[in-house]
């Protein structure tokens, strides 16, 4: 589906209908990311309890910080020359599940139980809940390293400023959830933000990041 809305909007743009280009992402996290797949972690973390994950958790994957896209997006919004293209935005260097657990835990000395979901009892889940039966088809994202290059958006836009996971503080996030509870556009899998004219379908603090930098 997310393919087939990138090409409406590449012949869209090509017709001279409006101007357009595409942003994807890799997986994300941050403050007011629920459809995330560390959300459960991190509230483990913060709140104790059980970690909820998508396995396997110890594969080579990318995860991009919410507040970092926003700045991105500006600078798409700023940049002619990205309309009419696919872009790819690489996340703030080469991690696991595993390796961002461990650190979630250095940050608030709290050891996590994990609960580990494989491909099979997703499917299982699948049976009662239409999502889980999505990441069934989309499960190769997770076996399969997920690594992106955005070398070509860099030498068209210039250095990205990435916050790495070490710095990425765990304990904002459930207390940017609860102030901020609305649902979220994105979700789980390799990701595509699209911006037609000034309309960016991001999660809401990537928004308010990328008026934050359009303003400025």
């Amino acid at each position: 589906m997310r393919k087939t809305q990138e090409d409406l909007l590449m012949q869209a743009d090509a017709s001279g209908r409006t101007h357009a280009t595409v942003l994807r992402l890799p997986d994300f996290y941050g403050p007011g990311v629920e459809a995330s797949l560390l959300h459960r972690a991190a509230q483990a973390a913060v709140n104790g309890g059980t970690a909820d994950m998508i396995g396997p958790v110890d594969r080579p994957h990318e995860f991009v910080y919410v507040p970092d896209v926003g700045p991105v997006v500006a600078r798409l919004i700023d940049t002619p020359a990205t309309f009419g293209k696919v872009w790819h935005l690489a996340g703030g260097g080469v991690t696991t599940q595993h390796d961002l657990v461990s650190k979630m835990e250095r940050q608030t000395g709290c050891k996590l139980k994990l609960r580990v979901a494989s491909k099979t009892m997703l499917r299982l889940l699948g049976l009662f809940n239409p999502l889980m039966r999505e990441l069934v088809a989309m499960h190769y994202l997770m076996t399969d390293p997920l690594i992106m290059d955005d070398s070509a958006l860099q030498r068209l836009t210039g250095p990205i400023p990435k916050t790495p996971t070490s710095r990425a503080s765990v304990r904002r996030w459930p207390r940017c959830e609860r102030s901020n509870p609305r649902p979220l556009l994105l979700h789980e899998g390799t990701l595509l933000a699209t911006l037609h004219l000034h309309r960016v379908t991001l999660p809401s603090a990537a928004l308010r990041t990328a008026r934050w930098a359009h303003a400025g």
